[in-house]
This record gives C-alpha cells, sequence and structure tokens, in this order.
C-alpha cells in the first residue's frame, strides 16, 4: 500500500477515507427525495380543526318544533313533520325528550339551532313544557317564528 504525505501528517499516522461515506449519504438523500411526497401539513390546509378535547362543530339544519293550536307537538315542517306529543298527554312529552336526546348527541348542545313555530292560541303551558323539555337536555339555542315561518 502506499500512503500519500499530508502536511502535517507523519508516515505512520492512520488517514481516514470519506469519499465512499459522502457518496452513500448523497444517496440515501436521493432516496428519501425521490420516495416522500410532499403534503400541506394541517395548519396551512385552508381549514379550522377544534383543539383537542373538543368535538367538531358539526353544522346541523335547525330542529323545527311546532306546537298547534289544540297542543300536539310536532318534530318538522309541513309535510315533513312527525307528532311527538298528542294533546291528551298532558306535560309528557317522553319522544320529544327521546328525540332532542338524539340530536343532543350527535352534536354538540349549544350547535343544534331549535325554531319554535307556536300557534296563536296554543295554551301557555304546553309551550313552557317544550321549553322545559329544551332546558333539560341542555339545549339554549332557540328562535321563535310567527305562523307563516317568518323569523
Amino acid at each position: 500500500m502506499r500512503r500519500k504525505r499530508i502536511q502535517g501528517l507523519s508516515a505512520d499516522e492512520p488517514q481516514t477515507d470519506v469519499s465512499s461515506l459522502v457518496d452513500v449519504s448523497f444517496l440515501m438523500l436521493i432516496f428519501f427525495l425521490v420516495t416522500s411526497t410532499i403534503t400541506k401539513r394541517e395548519n396551512d390546509l385552508p381549514m379550522t380543526i377544534p383543539p383537542p378535547g373538543q368535538t367538531s362543530a358539526i353544522p346541523t339544519l335547525p330542529l323545527w318544533i311546532e306546537i298547534a293550536a289544540d297542543g300536539t307537538v310536532s318534530l318538522g315542517q309541513d309535510e315533513g313533520a312527525m307528532v311527538v306529543a298528542d294533546p291528551g298527554a298532558g306535560s309528557s312529552l317522553d319522544e320529544l325528550v327521546t328525540h332532542l336526546k338524539m340530536a343532543r348527541d350527535a352534536s354538540r348542545p349549544d350547535a343544534i339551532p331549535v325554531v319554535m313555530n307556536v300557534a296563536d292560541n296554543a295554551a301557555q303551558q304546553r309551550f313552557i313544557d317544550v321549553l322545559n323539555c329544551l332546558a333539560g337536555v341542555g339545549i339554549e339555542n332557540v328562535t321563535m317564528v310567527d305562523g307563516a315561518g317568518e323569523f
């Protein structure tokens, strides 16, 4: 073996050849550049992500509650309305509470908009019973509309 003399080194000192190490480093760099995909990070995306521990705010359609003049309480509007309390049910609105709990469990209670359409000659007690049901499940976002469905 032939040793070259480098300034400051004697012939007896070992020399390290790093040219193969540099070659391997460049090959690894090229490999990772070719195999990686460049994607946007979450904070670069144009969306809002809820902080840890909170559920995402899923936009929901308003939950329509209609109270008829005879005391019938229904969920929904017009032909799609479902009767949840008959006039003879008294203050028992168990089926309404069940549906409100399902809506609450599907979203945050403060994110559920409720729109109430109360007939002009509906009993005040029936209106109070429905409000008690809403408060009982934690729904506080309530809007009132007139008989024509206008806010």
